[in-house]
């Protein structure tokens, strides 16, 4: 009689080597790599900086949600006529 793959019980497997940010991330805490968070910041502040005034303000923030805002409501109409039928469907 053969017992099919699904009715086996899973087999104990062996360990997995540690993928490269676990690797990294032990590297960082046993101090073989140090990060340069202020290099960081100013990218991350850059790439944020919408209108390149130097700060992440308010301005900032309403570019980034309005842009966000005009991605995430490219074809809303056909999604919105799509959940309203699909409500009336529900009923």
């Amino acid at each position: 009689m053969r017992v099919s793959p699904a009715a086996r019980p899973p087999s104990i497997s062996t360990p997995r080597p540690l993928t490269g940010r676990a690797r990294r991330q032990v590297a960082a805490y046993q101090g073989y790599i140090t990060v340069n968070w202020t290099r960081v910041h100013a990218h991350v502040i850059r790439g944020l900086d919408v209108n390149r005034d130097g700060r992440l303000d308010a301005s900032d923030l309403r570019a980034l949600a309005a842009s966000a805002l005009a991605v995430l409501s490219q074809g809303m109409p056909s999604v919105g006529g799509f959940l309203g039928g699909f409500a009336l469907g529900l009923r």
